[in-house]
């Protein structure tokens, strides 16, 4: 059986878009629930870009939620303009995940740490 990293929190943001110079609006949604291998959901953001005036944009999001072996993401993109000529586009966003250390990883920092100490002690002493 392979043992996996288990994942916890993650980061959403939109990096690339555009609205036409004589739009009237226009916005950019990205809605995102996050569940974990039973289904519950943990973690939920929004991340939105407006340019109807008052012009609003709320580019990053965030969710912290506990190490999970499994999760699932359900992700809705809304895109649209105010009026028929309105231009939009989105051409990219940046979703990231960070991972939970291996033990084992954790113990070799560790036993490098105590070494660094035990080092500066005998130079301590000379």
């Amino acid at each position: 059986m392979q043992d996996y990293q288990k994942i916890r929190n993650n980061s959403l943001e939109i990096n690339q878009f555009f609205f036409g110079e004589n739009n009237v609006g226009g916005f950019i949604n990205i809605f995102e629930d996050i569940f974990d291998g039973s289904g519950n959901l943990i973690g939920t953001k929004s991340v939105v870009a407006d340019n109807l005036p008052p012009v609003f944009f709320d580019l990053s999001g965030s969710s912290t939620f506990g190490p999970q072996s499994l999760i699932s993401v359900e992700k809705t993109i809304l895109i649209s303009g105010d009026d028929p000529g309105d231009m939009v586009s989105l051409d990219g966003f940046t979703q990231r995940f960070s991972q939970v250390p291996e033990p084992t990883t954790l113990t070799l920092l560790g036993i490098g740490l105590a070494g660094l100490g035990v080092v500066k002690r005998r130079r301590i002493r000379v």
